[in-house]
């Protein structure tokens, strides 16, 4: 098809449910020597029906059910929901044939510059930068299709079986710079809520850390307390009462008795052990 079209892999795949999620649109230079500016993908894909084909094919496979823009890293991500009557397209994603998106459309505004002035961030990643670069700043998006040939290789994700079902993993060793900041910029907004309660745990923890050493403060000081108090209390001495145990003799208890006057209850005690012995 004339006009632009950019590819980039898939970055989830969901059986289940059969949902293909990727970046279908990126502000960067594509295998055909073009840069979409982001503005102008953003309105053609806000005025998209939500159309989707297979490798720019007149069938309709698939239908979008959610695009989301991302201003900071100039990129368009789109959901797509494959059409359970077309399950041969179906088994080409879940097989890493189809392996990403394509953007079909007519160029409304566009000019010839040169790469030097576009940003290094823009041109990294491809294999080949021109001299000339077609910049198109209006464009009309007629369709987008899932293709076999994504423009952009390092991006590739492969699929990998897991325990939850399909997924992909990144060939991080190859990607261009570009691409791997937009993921590290993707993976601080899905970790951010994460970081936010370690940040609180963190405190929380500190906050118990000074709690519990004016505790420790408290206890010491409690601690001292009583044991100044004890220093002052007078070690009693033992009552005759206390003396009378079976291991006294009768002389012993005798002489018990004569420190006790006759009304003393505990003189009780001390008769009847000398009655015993």
């Amino acid at each position: 098809m004339d006009g632009p079209k950019f590819y980039i892999g898939f970055t989830k795949v969901d059986a289940a449910k059969r949902l293909v999620t990727g970046i279908a649109q990126a502000a960067t230079l594509d295998e055909q020597g073009e840069i979409l500016e982001y503005q102008a993908s953003k309105r053609a894909f806000q005025q998209w029906l939500g159309n989707i084909r297979e490798m720019h094919g007149p069938s309709a496979v698939a239908k979008s059910v959610g695009v989301v823009f991302n201003d900071a890293a100039q990129t368009i991500s789109v959901t797509a929901y494959i059409s359970k009557g077309a399950e041969d397209t179906w088994t080409k994603i879940t097989e890493g044939i189809l392996r990403g998106f394509s953007v079909g459309g007519r160029r409304i505004k566009s000019v010839m510059r040169k790469a030097s002035e576009f940003p290094a961030w823009v041109l990294q990643g491809a294999r080949h930068i021109p001299e000339m670069i077609r910049h198109t700043t209006e464009w009309i998006m007629t369709e987008l299709s899932l293709v076999d040939s994504p423009a952009l290789p390092q991006a590739i994700f492969e699929m990998v079986k897991t325990s939850n079902g399909l997924e992909f993993c990144k060939r991080a060793a190859q990607s261009s710079p570009a691409v791997l900041a937009q993921l590290t910029a993707a993976a601080v907004r899905a970790f951010a809520p994460l970081q936010t309660q370690l940040a609180d745990l963190r405190r929380s923890t500190e906050d118990m850390k000074d709690h519990a050493g004016d505790l420790e403060l408290q206890f010491d000081d409690v601690s001292q307390r009583m044991t100044h108090l004890e220093s002052q209390v007078p070690v009693p001495k033992p009552s005759p009462a206390k003396v009378a145990a079976p291991a006294m003799n009768r002389a012993e208890i005798r002489a018990a008795l004569r420190q006790l006057l006759p009304s003393d209850p505990r003189r009780e005690r001390l008769e009847i052990e000398l009655l015993k012995s």
